[in-house]
């Protein structure tokens, strides 16, 4: 649940989250990574920290092999102490894997997180994020 007094920073974090998918659509790493900190840290299922520039070298990774990237993502819930938010985000991230012999593989992961947010002037910035879970889910083909 999003308080009404949040919800306009709850649908500033949605575009965000569109930029980000923009992004990475583009094969355009900085333009996901602008909204990291530079002490950004993400967290795997498991509890695994992955530092800022490890996270990075992933999302490049991925950028090279896979097509039709769609991620929408929801804010669920949020949680604002003044400069600081934790934000509760759902989304289905869908693909198609290029694979070394030209074949495409559609899948699709239905991904919760916890995201850590900071003001930054008149901006907000990621500083940590962390898995809630993950799990593979139909593609529905619209990636």
């Amino acid at each position: 649940m999003i308080d009404p007094d949040h919800q306009a920073l709850a649908w500033l974090l949605e575009g965000y989250y569109a930029e980000m998918e923009d992004a990475f659509r583009r094969n355009d790493i900085g333009g996901v990574t602008r909204f990291f900190t530079p002490d950004y840290v993400s967290y795997e299922r498991g509890g695994t920290r992955v530092a800022r520039a490890q996270t990075v070298e992933g999302l490049a990774r991925m950028m090279e092999t896979l097509r039709d990237v769609s991620w929408k993502r929801e804010v669920r819930a949020l949680f604002v102490d003044g400069g600081r938010a934790i934000a509760t985000v759902h989304g289905v991230f869908e693909a198609t894997s290029l694979e070394a012999d030209g074949t495409r593989t559609p899948f699709a992961f239905d991904m919760t997180a916890e995201e850590v947010w900071v003001r930054d002037g008149d901006a907000w910035l990621t500083t940590q994020a962390r898995s809630l879970g993950r799990h593979e889910v139909r593609p529905t083909g619209t990636a």
